[in-house]
């Protein structure tokens, strides 16, 4: 399996998702409605009495949500209790790392196109009822005026792409390396705020500093999704010398 194949990938994608989230619909979806609610109504209790406020930590919770999703499927991609549902597929590590990313899309399309829906609703009618001042219509989560944007597009990309080489690290043979864990981190915080800094003490612009910002994002993404390679493939080498 030296050439990277698109069926095997879709295939471990399909068994990937199929046996964390959608093998049960009639628990996933209500679920995933109860989630989409408790946040909203987190979000309300969060930043009562402004509307567009509200809003914005929904966005920002639901950002968190998507995280958590790649994470969920890194730990079944390494867990060994799923170890014979990695092997029913014949795919190379390659095309299971992609699978993951592509299981993570998906997943993440489902729930805000899901969240966009239900919250959307919530919003409009909060909207209506409550606060008729701040709306004149209908409320659209992350489709509106200050709603997600490219910015939030990278965030969410260098989220998803950072858990797959920093969770690594924190397995129970990786505890004598803390103090990398701790290094990587200063430095991957350093490089990506430093065009902030710089604004900050009047060395550059704040158009050069968002430029300098969205390149920094777009480079640690693809170091993110490099760097999250070469540790699974540490990882396997690691279980296979173990077995």
């Amino acid at each position: 399996m030296n050439n990277f194949s698109f069926r095997r990938m879709a295939g471990f994608c399909r068994l990937q998702l199929c046996s964390t989230y959608f093998s049960s619909p009639r628990k996933t979806v209500p679920a995933l409605v109860f989630l989409i609610i408790f946040i909203a109504g987190l979000s309300i209790v969060a930043d009562e009495g402004n509307l567009a406020g509200m809003m914005t930590v929904t966005e920002d919770l639901m950002l968190v949500l998507i995280s958590f999703v790649i994470l969920d499927l890194y730990r079944d991609l390494t867990s060994e209790d799923n170890a014979i549902n990695r092997m029913l597929v014949p795919a190379s590590l390659m095309e299971k790392y992609t699978a993951m990313y592509a299981g993570t899309a998906i997943t993440s399309a489902v729930i805000l196109i899901s969240a966009t829906v239900l919250g959307s609703a919530i919003y409009t009618a909060a909207g209506h009822f409550f606060y008729p001042d701040q709306t004149d219509g209908i409320q659209l989560l992350f489709f509106r005026t200050g709603g997600w944007g490219w910015n939030d597009v990278l965030t969410a990309c260098l989220l998803a792409s950072g858990i797959t080489w920093f969770a690594p690290f924190f397995r129970r043979n990786m505890g004598h390396k803390a103090w990398k864990i701790c290094a990587a981190a200063i430095i991957y915080m350093a490089v990506l705020f430093l065009p902030g800094i710089l604004k900050a003490t009047g060395a550059v612009s704040a158009g050069t500093a968002k430029t300098a910002t969205i390149c920094i994002m777009a480079a640690l993404i693809a170091l993110n999704v490099r760097w999250g390679y070469a540790m699974l493939k540490n990882f396997e080498f690691d279980r296979k010398g173990n077995d």
